[in-house]
């Protein structure tokens, strides 16, 4: 990311093969290059995708979607902002999206629209830019909206400083559409300021909290209801463990940014192997 084009890439899948290739590989240039702007405002400094969408934040407290039409990206996107006025509330640090919601988090406390995350919803291809669903956990400078992570059922939000030290995520329930805007769920892992909560991400029936402090905690989604302690925890001394994590039904992935290494988890069986992972 340069002062002087801030741009977010696309890179393309290819399915064609040939006689010395046996798998699709992924091209290393980037097929669609996305730039909305020209001066340093942090463009592409939060981005997720699905097959479908892709969103990326960036300064200016905006966030920008943009679909994906038969193979071929769009330049022009729906564009979600505060619209108030409000500067310096990071709205766009954090993001993420399915192809029918997306969640932004805005996680710095002293403006009025701090310390919160807005889930927006996507209704045949048209994604309602002016009225989110406002999530509100927390009154204090508690970092929430620092992390977010969703899927189409469950969203949740990582506060990293909730309390002054205390350290929560907190997780959402969409039914039938609606987003209960109180969590239905809060995990609360520790009770010193150890970061709970620095990065999340979940799935229908797991989700994974990063921290500060070499660790990272797996929650289980049992028949609908969360086990608000952890039921797996994963430990590792390799430095900034649990800097950041990415979790499906069958793997969980931290990351040790410090000593550039990042660690793969097994599930077997709803049995998550924490003493063995792969290591890269």
């Amino acid at each position: 990311l340069s002062s002087s084009s801030a741009a977010s890439d696309v890179y393309k899948r290819q399915t064609d093969y040939s006689v010395f290739q046996s798998e699709p590989s992924w091209s290393t240039t980037a097929d669609f290059a996305l730039d909305k702007n020209t001066g340093f405002d942090g463009f592409g400094v939060s981005v997720a995708i699905t097959d479908n969408w892709t969103i990326v934040g960036g300064g200016d407290e905006k966030v920008l979607i943009f679909g994906n039409t038969e193979g071929d990206w769009d330049t022009t996107a729906f564009t979600l902002s505060l619209n108030n006025g409000y500067k310096g509330n990071d709205f766009g640090g954090s993001v993420a999206i399915t192809d029918n919601w997306a969640i932004v988090g805005a996680h710095i406390y002293g403006e009025a629209t701090g310390v919160k995350a807005f889930i927006f919803k996507n209704t045949d291809g048209t994604w309602d830019t002016s009225t989110p669903v406002i999530l509100n956990q927390n009154t204090g400078d508690d970092d929430f909206g620092h992390s977010v992570a969703l899927t189409d059922n469950w969203a949740i939000v990582g506060a990293a400083r909730h309390g002054g030290g205390a350290n929560k995520a907190f997780i959402f329930k969409n039914t039938a559409g609606t987003w209960g805007t109180t969590a239905a769920f809060p995990l609360d892992q520790n009770t010193e300021d150890t970061g709970f909560g620095l990065c999340v991400a979940i799935t229908d029936n797991w989700a994974i909290v990063g921290t500060k402090c070499q660790k990272a905690f797996i929650f289980k989604n049992t028949a609908g209801t969360w086990g608000t302690t952890a039921a797996f925890n994963l430990n590792q001394t390799a430095g900034w463990f649990g800097e950041s994590v990415a979790i499906t039904d069958n793997w969980a992935m931290v990351g040790a940014p410090f000593d550039n290494k990042a660690f793969i988890f097994k599930n077997t069986d709803g049995t998550w192997d924490t003493s063995t992972p792969v290591i890269l």
